[in-house]
């Protein structure tokens, strides 16, 4: 079926192809975390990204305002998913709760940034 599958992007796209999997992409591990495990494991979240990205911030969003931000580095595999904790400054978690949030991925190299939502749940 991969052979007869359509190379441009929208057409057929409900023929029984496989969805091209994005060569960068961010997303939570789970979509509800509870406000204490983030405080104290930290956010997890998967990336994906080109290989050779050493760089990486995540932003933690509440509205259009930025309530925790961790800069880190992390070595991207080409295409493969790396599931990483990001573990924010202590006041930024002390402020952190429940509630719908953003994340912001910004990758060194890449001008777009990238995103997801995650909800945390009290206790």
């Amino acid at each position: 079926a991969s052979d007869l599958c359509p190379t441009t992007p929208g057409v057929l796209a409900n023929s029984g192809c496989p969805a091209p999997t994005p060569s960068r992409s961010v997303r939570p591990c789970a979509q509800r975390i509870r406000v204490g495990t983030v405080r104290r494991t930290g956010l997890c979240v998967v990336l994906r990204g080109d290989a050779g990205v050493r760089r990486v911030t995540v932003e933690l969003l509440r509205g259009r305002r930025v309530v925790a931000r961790q800069r880190f580095s992390v070595r991207l595999r080409g295409s493969q998913a790396v599931k990483v904790h990001v573990l924010f400054g202590p006041r930024s978690r002390s402020h952190l709760t429940s509630g719908r949030y953003g994340v912001r991925v910004r990758i060194r190299g890449i001008d777009r940034p990238l995103g997801a939502n995650v909800t945390l749940i009290p206790r």
